[in-house]
């Protein structure tokens, strides 16, 4: 996510540092996660709010990781990957988006919906910008020949929002809350290829090994 944010399309600088990190094994009070995506952003937003300044840490922006397949507009399973307010970001009950792990393309969905909460809309709905192009914020993410890029029209979204006085939670400097240890082993070495696959395409899914002849 983080180096999605830095790529050069975006045309300014964005630094994601992560403050907490929260697993959650079950609902805590005055949270409800759901397939419905909207409900489940509007508690999550609310819950998140009782955060702010807890244990001496501040965010600017919540993200929810859930395994539920969500939907933004019922309860039940669908095609929906994320639900973002567009331009909360800094809004002490907006700065908050749900996103559903799928996997790798985890990373995808959260910068799209981020960028909603920084006020960017789809490629090719009330702008020139082409949806085709498979950037970003493209209402259906595909990439250009495996590359994933910000449109002019997303960039222009960013700079008038980072204008505003609303954006000025994001000018400030992280406070530094100790030196991240990270783990010794490589990846791959907890969890295998094979367990990596079963992850993200099903309990039947293992990898393809094939024998080449020299």
């Amino acid at each position: 996510v983080s180096s999605l944010f830095k790529d050069g399309t975006i045309g300014t600088d964005i630094n994601i540092v992560v403050v907490s990190l929260l697993l959650l094994e079950q609902e805590p009070l005055g949270l409800s996660v759901s397939h419905h995506a909207d409900q489940t952003l509007n508690s999550f937003c609310q819950w998140q709010s009782g955060l702010i300044g807890k244990n001496g840490k501040r965010h600017d922006h919540a993200v929810l990781l859930t395994g539920l397949d969500i939907c933004s507009w019922k309860n039940e399973p669908c095609d929906t990957l994320g639900f973002a307010p567009i331009s909360g970001m800094c809004s002490k009950y907006r700065s908050c988006t749900v996103n559903e792990d799928t996997g790798l393309g985890l990373a995808f969905t959260i910068a799209h919906e981020s960028g909603h909460n920084f006020g960017m809309i789809h490629d090719g709905e009330g702008n020139p910008c082409r949806k085709a192009e498979g950037n970003i914020m493209s209402p259906t993410l595909a990439g250009n020949n495996g590359v994933f890029s910000w449109s002019s029209c997303s960039r222009q979204y960013l700079s008038r929002f980072l204008g505003t006085a609303q954006a000025s939670c994001l000018v400030d400097e992280p406070k530094l809350i100790g030196q991240y240890k990270y783990p010794e082993q490589l990846p791959g070495q907890i969890y295998d290829a094979d367990t990596q696959c079963k992850w993200q395409f099903g309990s039947k899914a293992k990898t393809c090994r094939l024998d080449f002849i020299k």
